[in-house]
């Protein structure tokens, strides 16, 4: 009897390991992940003090102009010289380039967020906008979460979820809603690019930037969601 308790009870112990493996490794998987930002922002050099556009107020009309905008990398090479464009209301433009010829981090230096540039952007005051990139962020949660991401889950009815969720071709997913799981494990890039037109739609921004939003998707989807 003695024995036979004694095994139950290392049995026992031995299958914590077996029912907390998912946690376990889920808690390594942060771990790692944090351990890796930590590592590349020791590499990371100082931001410079000033630097970034000039953001001024703009006309209803025009909801975004950008003058004399010039655009680096952090070691001072030219991604882009005085570029001169704007965008009136109801209007799209097509930026074209080669692969890494700046496209994107012109994209963060009209948003404000890439400090090696200067020149002015123009947005009429109030304007909100919104950047839908190749591969959208996707909280943990419920899809409710992710389709609001990035407003609170419930500043959003389930009129307009369902709408926009119905819109861009994700009508599978209505019933999903309160279903909590890793959205950017179950859907595949396709999916997740509608999920961010989706926002698109929820948002309803002043500016949208589409920075190769639709690479997953065929032909026909994508003429479909533009």
């Amino acid at each position: 009897m003695q024995t036979a308790g004694a095994f139950g009870q290392v049995q026992t112990s031995l299958s914590f390991f077996v029912n907390a493996y998912a946690r376990i490794a889920e808690w390594k998987a942060v771990v790692d992940r944090l351990s890796g930002f930590a590592a590349q922002a020791g590499l990371a050099g100082p931001v410079p003090p000033r630097g970034g556009v000039a953001m001024e107020r703009g006309w209803p009309q025009v909801p975004l102009s950008v003058a004399e905008l010039n655009v680096t990398t952090p070691d001072g090479t030219a991604l882009i010289e005085g570029a001169n464009f704007s965008v009136e209301a109801g209007q799209t433009l097509l930026l074209k380039g080669p692969s890494e010829c700046g496209k994107t981090t012109l994209l963060r230096a009209i948003c404000g967020f890439w400090p090696y540039s200067s020149g002015s952007v123009a947005l009429v005051e109030g304007a909100r906008m919104l950047v839908l990139p190749q591969s959208p962020y996707l909280p943990l949660g419920s899809l409710r979460v992710v389709l609001a991401y990035p407003a609170e889950e419930h500043a959003i009815p389930d009129s307009e979820l369902r709408h926009a969720l119905a819109k861009v071709g994700l009508g599978h997913l209505l019933a999903s809603l309160d279903h909590v799981d890793q959205w950017s494990a179950m859907l595949s890039l396709g999916e997740q690019q509608r999920i961010g037109f989706a926002r698109a739609l929820i948002a309803r921004p002043d500016v949208l930037f589409l920075d190769e939003a639709t690479s997953a998707l065929d032909e026909h989807a994508e003429a479909y969601l533009m």
